[in-house]
């Protein structure tokens, strides 16, 4: 196996592992060509390189995790963030004069962090389960979500690599 920044490059006997890579994994790309007993077959599979604390995680180009099989890695932060998140939602709600500014002000918060925090309830309830299972992608932190992303649901899937 050969890793480049871009890509990883596996060569593989006998071809039927390599045929059942290429189900696991239907955007690996098979070198054409006939292999042999004696010439392995080659397969590129596109990746993304993504630093988070201080570590390198390979990710699909999109952004999706390759490390499927686990332990769950559970994120503090994000998790305190998507309950924080639903806790000032209902002070939001509860009370019709409270703004972002004034719960800001009596939080003694900063007003954007409290409206990103907001936002994250807003995320698919998939999303919440898996940083509430530690099961997100590795390469995914807070502030990704402290980040604009997209409404849709199947949008945000693809967004954070889901």
């Amino acid at each position: 196996m050969v890793v480049y920044p871009e890509k990883v490059i596996i060569a593989l006997r006998p071809l039927g592992m390599a045929g059942l890579l290429h189900e696991m994994m239907p955007d690996a790309k098979i070198k054409k060509g006939q292999p042999t007993e004696n010439t392995p077959l080659e397969i590129t599979i596109p990746i993304k390189l993504k630093l988070h604390g201080g570590r390198k995680y390979i990710t699909t180009p999109d952004g999706r995790d390759l490390a499927i099989a686990r332990k769950p890695k559970y994120e503090n932060n994000m998790i305190r963030a998507v309950g924080r998140g639903h806790q000032y939602l209902e002070m939001l709600e509860a009370d019709p004069d409270l703004t972002i500014m004034k719960l800001a002000k009596r939080e003694k918060l900063d007003h954007g962090y409290i409206a990103k925090t907001v936002r994250m309830t807003q995320l698919a309830p998939d999303i919440i389960e898996a940083i509430l299972n530690g099961r997100q992608p590795y390469s995914l932190n807070l502030t990704d979500f402290m980040k604009p992303f997209p409404n849709s649901w199947e949008e945000q899937r693809q967004h954070f690599g889901f």
